[in-house]
């Protein structure tokens, strides 16, 4: 009983470390990353003076907190190392017009496992973030193109943490400027999306994102258009034999995922097949990667 009572008290002393901090530093939000409810009267009163933005893991949270009028986002539920789960909270609420490039805000997180925050940030949104805009020549809102990043984030987070059929599986999702991909790649097996109207095979839609998990065994990249709709599947990203070790101590992956997006406007994500981990690529370099801490290839070895 103790124990509990000085984690209650604890994270309580956070909460309000956490609002003196916002007000001290300017910042526009607090994002608080938990997976249990949060002091009600904390909330309350801290709202009263600066934006809460509210990430759970917990569709039921995320309803019951909407319905008490807070700015709530749902994130993915995979067990995802610390700074990680930061970086796919900001992409989350980036996404949701929530939060705005070179803001400042505080962010809040705790361990995985257990409902306690005990780690204050002060970070400006900048950095990797600013890069993710629309690829010239589209004509698309930025929430949209962000709503599909986060999308193509989580469906690779979970390929990436649980593979296919007890096996690790490694694939690239490749997205926008679709035309000048298709120039640089060629067809080297059957594309599963072939002859389906656009709406029937958007990467927002849920169910095809349950047909992409099982395709990702398939050789080759997705192609997704920056609306969303998935192009083709089982392409081959072609580059030029001095060009295949762009990025020295990674595999052919990452290296056709950062020629790509080298030659392209286009951003890549790589799900790497040896560790499960998922980086997402622009420009030719890692923007960042998100790093499952448990997969069952660890339950697997052991």
């Amino acid at each position: 009983m103790p124990k509990k009572k000085n984690t209650k008290l604890g994270t309580e002393a956070v909460l309000d470390s956490a609002l003196f901090l916002a007000k001290r530093v300017g910042a526009k939000a607090i994002l608080i990353i938990a997976i249990g409810r949060i002091n009600k009267e904390w909330m309350e009163k801290a709202s009263k003076s600066i934006k809460l933005i509210l990430i759970f893991h917990s569709k039921k949270l995320c309803q019951g907190y909407k319905r008490a009028g807070y700015e709530v986002v749902y994130s993915s539920p995979y067990r995802l190392a610390r700074f990680s789960r930061i970086r796919h909270a900001i992409i989350s609420a980036l996404s949701k017009k929530m939060i705005k490039k070179n803001e400042k805000i505080v962010c809040l997180t705790g361990p995985v496992s257990r409902n306690v925050l005990d780690n204050i940030m002060v970070l400006k949104i900048g950095g990797p973030f600013t890069e993710l805009t629309v690829p010239k020549g589209h004509k698309l809102e930025e929430d949209v193109e962000l709503e599909v990043i986060k999308s193509v984030l989580d469906i690779a987070t979970e390929i990436g943490t649980f593979g296919h059929g007890g096996r690790p599986v490694g694939t690239i999702f490749v997205i926008g400027d679709t035309a000048n991909v298709l120039k640089l790649s060629r067809q080297i097996t059957f594309n599963p999306f072939k002859g389906y109207e656009e709406k029937q095979k958007n990467i927002m839609d849920p169910e095809v994102q349950e047909s992409i998990k099982e395709f990702a065994q398939i050789d080759g990249a997705f192609l997704i258009k920056s609306d969303g709709v998935v192009n083709t599947a089982g392409r081959l990203l072609l580059m030029p034999k001095e060009e295949v070790q762009i990025l020295k101590g990674y595999g052919a992956r990452h290296n056709a995922a950062a020629y790509i997006t080298k030659k392209t406007k286009a951003i890549a994500v790589v799900v790497s097949e040896t560790t499960g981990n998922v980086a997402l690529f622009k420009n030719g370099k890692v923007l960042f990667t998100l790093e499952p801490i448990e997969t069952y290839r660890h339950k697997v070895s052991t």
